[in-house]
């Protein structure tokens, strides 16, 4: 069973790596999902520029959403953290708004 949590490095069992699951897994970090193969996102700054990670393989809690990544996958996703790894032209390019932060029910006039 997957011993970290929080987005960390997992060693993953023969079966859950070749999909055979003998018995559902647990999430450590609830303790109540189970979970499930899946391909999911991810966000994270180089610098000043934010960079979206596609198509990672995971283990996602059914229940809480936590996700677990293979040790091959979470150096991976370090190395493009560091610029590394993720050469070439980018698969596509997003558009992002960006706002100021003002809690609800106030307006920026209203901060200063």
């Amino acid at each position: 069973m997957p011993k970290a949590s929080k987005g960390r490095p997992v060693l993953l069992s023969d079966e859950m790596q070749q999909g055979k699951q003998a018995q559902q897994e647990q999430c450590t970090s609830c303790a109540a999902g189970t979970l499930s193969r899946d391909r999911v996102s991810t966000a994270l700054w180089r610098g000043d520029d934010l960079v979206v990670i596609e198509d990672i393989p995971a283990l996602v809690c059914t229940r809480c959403g936590e996700r677990y990544f293979e040790d091959e996958t979470a150096m991976a996703l370090d190395l493009m953290r560091a610029g590394k790894g993720a050469e070439g032209s980018p698969a596509r390019t997003l558009s992002v708004p960006v706002y100021a932060y003002a809690p609800q029910g106030r307006g920026r006039e209203e901060q200063t």
